[in-house]
């Protein structure tokens, strides 16, 4: 048993004296009633509400805190959220995002229904884009298959975009930093038939060397060029329906997959040595592409909505695959060529009642189409000049064809009791086919009821306590041909989670406190893991605890200052494993559950200061992260160790420009991204190590009209 129980009891002890301070503070602060937190409106539950009054443990950024804490990508508002992390994998496409200890596993599906304006995105490769033009976003934490979708085992990701109106605007920026760091985007929006037909249109392209070093070289190993356009047009055909169309390119060249390789023991320690070893660096080259049309139409008796989506994402990888090991590479070097092609399509229609009655409803119906393909090659340079075949691991092609059903219902039993009722029944038909050899294939079919019941209890309009049951489910699938037979398959995950929570205002609106206490049964959860040097497969532990809790605190301080604070802390144990795959090191019943922190803290401030009466204020953000202890690997040898980063950002501006300087981890700390272990080639005591970025620098000027 790896769990520390005194320590878990101090971090729920910690957790209920700092509630318990919260809620007397409000009969100490001194009451002003001119000094309030601004009221964040949330669509969590597809409908309009106060975050205080949604009885979700969810952590929502306004297009202010968008601004002043420089959200532009996932992983920053990932960086302020408690109980939440991400990591980059090999490359920018496969990204590790834990939520509450349920972790995307490479190769693997996301734990979360990811949501852009309404919008599900099918796979892992649009979760790491810059976030353009955004407005608000939404982290909802706990099952929410009910209403977001398929593999939403662990929560759902809301995000809003701005919307074109009658009003012709636009933004410009332009950024430059360390690493010769180059980013210019633009936004333009505004009406093309007044009162009916509105259109955006935007762009970024970004240009860097990097900034992390190739000890082979000296030269940058994290470059990157990427250039993005995107549309959009709204179409209010009649006062009770609009069509909204958005669609989206993508293509970059990235640094990807520079791992270095290393002792255990030294997977926290950094300098030159322990730099990455890149023969031919490898690049990320992938394009996406995402179309959507979704359609409204308020009725009386409530609002119709269909949404159809395209995606099609190709990415290929391309370059070292030795990392500077000599018995791999001799002389000339190996490569690895990977390559995946995902393109799909899906519709969903759903109905949703009107807000302003006791009895509130959602129904609606979902179908996904989608064809992945796999081809893995390892070669290397055997003195004819060119890099040739030394064997192929993988060319497979996927196809997974999925439908569902779903609803939920709200109900008013009293003014202050509210009884609300979700459901989702999955089905995923997958299919594989062994394109490489032998034509072989596989099938089967994966499917489970999600059910989620929530009672909440509001004291008065400043206090809501809710308790929630809920179901989550995420589908198997199937492993590479290269892989034995007994690992050609990996099940579905279902989770059940209860969970109790309370959200407060206190000091007439000063101050806002949310807490969250959880405990999930997480059935046959999925693990990454290395056979060998080049044949990988996702397994499942048969049974698996998580326990947890969230706090988040806001407080406006001044008319000039607010104050931010919050913690998550997750204790994941795998407490039954009949059939450990790991034959190196057996049974892993009684480990840590990898890939989430012990803990998440963060502590933030934004300051406000008008400069005289010119209309110029003076702004800045800065937060402190502290991330705990993490394991990497379901066998728990490669851990590593808390690590704590700051960012800030700070602004003279003005209602049409602003001028800033930003800096992100500005103590310049270096930390594993993620380790992997090869015991078959390397040994027990080594692992592979992709570190993370230094400090990154720079200055950004924006111009709105």
């Amino acid at each position: 048993m790896k769990h520390n129980k005194p320590f878990l009891a101090v971090q729920y002890a910690t957790a209920i004296a700092i509630t318990t301070c919260l809620f007397a503070a409000d009969a100490r602060l001194v009451q002003a009633d001119e000094l309030y937190l601004e009221e964040v409106v949330v669509t969590a539950r597809k409908r309009q509400e106060s975050l205080q009054d949604v009885p979700i443990a969810v952590t929502a950024f306004s297009e202010d805190v968008i601004e002043t804490a420089r959200i532009e990508q996932f992983a920053d508002f990932v960086s302020l959220t408690p109980g939440v992390t991400l990591r980059e994998q090999f490359s920018p496409s496969f990204t590790n995002l834990t939520v509450r200890g349920i972790a995307t596993q490479q190769n693997g599906e996301l734990p979360i229904a990811l949501a852009v304006d309404g919008v599900t995105l099918p796979f892992t490769s649009f979760l790491n884009q810059d976030l353009l033009d955004v407005q608000q976003v939404e982290i909802l934490k706990g099952p929410q298959g009910g209403l977001y979708g398929r593999n939403a085992i662990a929560g759902a990701v809301n995000i809003t975009t701005r919307k074109p109106g009658n009003e012709f605007d636009g933004n410009l920026r332009a950024t430059y930093g360390n690493g010769d760091y180059k980013q210019v985007t633009g936004v333009f929006s505004g009406p093309l038939a007044k009162d009916s037909l509105y259109g955006k249109l935007g762009f970024s392209y970004k240009d860097s060397d990097g900034l992390v070093d190739n000890q082979l070289s000296g030269s940058e190993l994290d470059f990157i060029e990427e250039i993005t356009v995107f549309g959009r047009i709204i179409f209010d055909m009649t006062p009770d329906m609009s069509l909204d169309l958005r669609g989206k390119y993508t293509s970059a060249d990235v640094g990807a997959s520079y791992f270095a390789e290393l002792p255990v023991k030294h997977l926290d320690s950094f300098s030159d040595s322990t730099d990455p070893i890149i023969s031919d660096p490898a690049v990320d080259d992938r394009e996406l592409y995402e179309f959507t049309a979704k359609l409204d139409y308020e009725g009386q008796f409530g609002t119709f909505t269909s949404i159809t989506g395209y995606f099609d994402v190709e990415d290929l990888i391309f370059g070292d695959a030795d990392f500077g090991i000599p018995a791999w590479g001799a002389e000339d070097g190996m490569f690895q060529d990977f390559r995946t092609t995902v393109e799909g399509w899906s519709q969903e229609v759903r109905f949703t009642s009107p807000a302003d009655q006791s009895f509130r409803w959602i129904i609606g119906a979902f179908y996904q189409d989608r064809e992945n393909t796999t081809f893995t090659d390892i070669l290397t340079d055997i003195g004819a000049g060119f890099p040739e075949s030394v064997f192929l691991v993988e060319d497979s092609a996927n196809d997974s064809e999925s439908w569902a059903v779903f609803g939920q219902a709200d109900y008013d039993l009293t003014d202050s009791f509210e009884l609300s009722v979700a459901m989702r029944y999955d089905e995923d038909k997958r299919r594989t086919v062994d394109k490489a050899v032998s034509g072989e294939s596989l099938d089967k079919t994966f499917s489970e009821f999600q059910p989620k019941v929530t009672m909440s209890y509001a004291l008065d309009d400043d206090f809501l306590m809710y308790a929630t049951w809920a179901r989550g489910f995420r589908s198997g699938g199937f492993n590479g041909f290269a892989a034995p037979v007994e690992n050609r398959t990996f099940r579905e995950e279902v989770s059940t989670t209860y969970e109790a929570g309370i959200k407060a205002s206190l000091v007439d609106g000063r101050i806002t406190a949310d807490a969250s206490f959880y405990h999930i049964e997480y059935e046959d959860q999925q693990f990454f893991f290395f056979i060998d040097t080049f044949t990988s497969v996702i397994v499942n532990a048969d049974e698996t605890t998580i326990d947890g809790l969230e706090l988040e605190l806001a407080m406006r301080i001044s008319e000039q200052l607010d104050l931010y604070a919050s913690y998550g802390f997750t204790d994941g144990e795998i407490t039954e494993d009949e059939n450990p795959p790991d034959v190196y090191f057996g049974n892993f019943e009684g480990n840590v559950s990898p890939g989430s922190n012990r803990y998440t803290l963060n502590l933030g401030a934004a300051f406000t200061f008008p400069l005289g009466g010119s209309g110029l204020e003076w702004t800045t953000r800065a937060d402190f992260e502290r991330r705990g202890p993490i394991y990497y690997e379901f066998n728990n040898r490669d851990k590593s160790q808390p690590v704590d980063l700051v960012n800030i950002r700070t602004a003279i501006q003005n209602e049409n420009w602003s001028l800033a300087v930003f800096a992100r981890n500005l103590t310049n700390e270096q930390y594993p991204l993620t380790a992997e272990s090869l015991v078959p080639d390397l040994g027990p005591d080594r692992v592979f190590r992709l570190p993370s970025r230094p400090r990154f620098y720079g200055v950004e000027l924006s111009y709105h009209f």
